[in-house]
């Protein structure tokens, strides 16, 4: 896998996306909060929810 696939997804900028990145979208639910928004549509929801699980992992 190329890097870019999960940096986006990568929150706390640490390499990887694990429970660390899920809980920042946890703490941000329901508002605009720019760094729990990794669909950038100006909410965090399910559907970062869903990206942050799905690019789970190291990043390369």
């Amino acid at each position: 896998m190329h890097a870019g696939l999960f940096v986006d997804a990568d929150l706390n900028g640490d390499g990887s996306v694990t429970v660390n990145d899920l809980l920042i979208v946890i703490a941000q639910w329901g508002t605009e909060g720019p760094l729990g928004d990794v669909t950038r549509d100006d909410l965090v929801n399910i559907e970062d929810l869903l990206m942050v699980i799905s690019r789970w992992g190291f990043c390369d």
